[in-house]
């Protein structure tokens, strides 16, 4: 069967998507894979900084982008979420493009956006709810109910009327979460979520992102520890530029495969409970690969 052609989609899809009636946005194709990627390039200003990148990933399945610093982890995630136009090649999400779907969360850098901004957390995560909601509607009860709910299950009810400006970083995270939760997001993709955040709170936020395994959402993640992708994902796509090994953790994290992208600085050790990946600070004038 002939694929039907790829909408572009840039960074005015959230109001394409608005314009539409709930009854009018595009099911979900019953067969098809939560995410395909078929020979996917993208950048920007027409110099490509991902190449001819393919992958699938089923509902519910949790994939950890991993790579070196400029790999383009952060550009295919733009990519899938319909803010980057692909150069070439095809996204398809749940059978159809990105910019068809209100199901999509993208979670930016906590970095990217004013945390001084003078909102409040209920209304923070009343956005999620705007392209349910309608362009010029008001928000009903139950969509202060979905709110509610959302904050709550990310223990950050008691706060609903602060300001964001007061969160630490593991509740900025935590903050992501209930909004994505009140879009009712299927799939959401996360761009470096514990960059900045100390170790407790890594393992906090991704005991949360856990618990969208059990909602039956799946998630997509850009991280670069590779021990914490390998515990806590199901799959790993490595990159760094196009794709260097994707698949399982026991797959990718093998020494063969980890070398094309980190070179020799790298080096995958086996253990009774799984390998490990061990950095030599020597062999790169004493810095750390960033992972």
């Amino acid at each position: 069967m002939t694929r039907p052609k790829s909408v572009p989609c840039p960074t005015r899809r959230s109001l394409k998507v608005w314009n539409r009636p709930l009854s009018e946005r595009v099911p979900h194709e019953p067969a098809a894979a939560a995410v395909s990627v078929h020979n996917l390039s993208a950048g920007y200003a027409q110099v490509p900084v991902i190449s001819n990148v393919s992958f699938e990933l089923q509902a519910n399945e949790r994939l950890a982008v991993v790579g070196p610093n400029g790999a383009g982890k952060s550009t295919l995630l733009k990519a899938l979420v319909g803010l980057l136009d692909p150069m070439s090649g095809e996204i398809r999400i749940h059978g159809h493009g990105p910019c068809q779907h209100i199901c999509i969360s993208y979670v930016p850098q906590r970095n990217t956006l004013d945390w001084h901004f003078p909102i409040t957390l209920s209304d923070f995560v009343m956005m999620g709810r705007a392209q349910r909601i309608g362009p010029f509607r008001r928000a009903r009860s139950h969509d202060r109910k979905v709110v509610h709910d959302a904050l709550s299950s990310v223990e950050l009810g008691m706060l609903a009327h602060h300001q964001i400006e007061f969160l630490s970083g593991g509740q900025q995270q935590r903050l992501f979460i209930a909004r994505a939760l009140a879009q009712e997001a299927e799939l959401i993709l996360f761009d470096e979520p514990l960059v900045g955040l100390d170790v407790h709170t890594h393992h906090e936020v991704l005991e949360l992102i856990s618990t969208l395994h059990q909602k039956q959402v799946t998630v997509i993640m850009s991280l670069h520890d590779l021990t914490l992708a390998a515990a806590h994902f199901d799959k790993l796509l490595l990159l760094k530029g196009e794709v260097m090994g994707f698949g399982s953790p026991q797959e990718v994290l093998v020494e063969a495969v980890l070398r094309k992208a980190y070179g020799s600085c790298l080096h995958v050790v086996p253990g009774k409970d799984g390998a490990f990946v061990v950095h030599d600070t020597a062999c790169s004038g004493g810095e750390i690969p960033n992972a």
